[in-house]
């Protein structure tokens, strides 16, 4: 997926939800950012093409490292006016602390690095924990067949 197609994709209703859960889903780190790194120079444009375009852009602010976080945010400044008209625009620019960033940068740097490191952690404590099947051969979990009590056929009349 070239650059100029993956910003056309994020900016669809219908793609921003593709790309929305390919970068919460189980796909490897590398692949998220190699994604996220083909929006540079167009998360403005991603964030005014729609309400959809904005949960794309904050999905990718969420999912990002400290510098690709300052990158979206100072892209999103000059069109800050147009995110303000929407209710989503607003929360985006919120947080995204586009306020902040312009008053004062280095507190803005300092926050989005203890959210990050937050929610690493967070991950990694969680993942640890999660998984609860047998791993079969390709890396992915089998799903666990329920044991039911309940009798084997479907007639309430019974």
């Amino acid at each position: 997926l070239g650059q100029e197609q993956a910003v056309a994709v994020a900016s669809d209703p219908g793609g921003a939800h593709v790309v929305e859960a390919f970068i919460e889903g189980p796909a490897s780190t590398a692949l998220k950012k190699r994604l996220i790194s083909k929006f540079t120079s167009y998360f403005a444009q991603v964030a005014t093409a729609g309400g959809f375009g904005v949960r794309c852009v904050e999905t990718c602010y969420k999912w990002s490292d400290i510098d690709t976080k300052e990158t979206i945010a100072a892209e999103l400044v000059p069109v800050e006016s147009e995110l303000n008209k929407s209710r989503t625009g607003m929360f985006l620019m919120q947080r995204c602390g586009l306020a902040q960033l312009k008053s004062h940068p280095e507190s803005w740097r300092d926050r989005e690095g203890k959210r990050t490191s937050m929610r690493s952690e967070f991950h990694s404590m969680f993942a640890e924990k999660a998984g609860g099947g047998e791993q079969n051969t390709s890396g992915g979990f089998k799903k666990r067949e329920r044991e039911s009590n309940a009798p084997s056929g479907n007639n309430a009349s019974e």
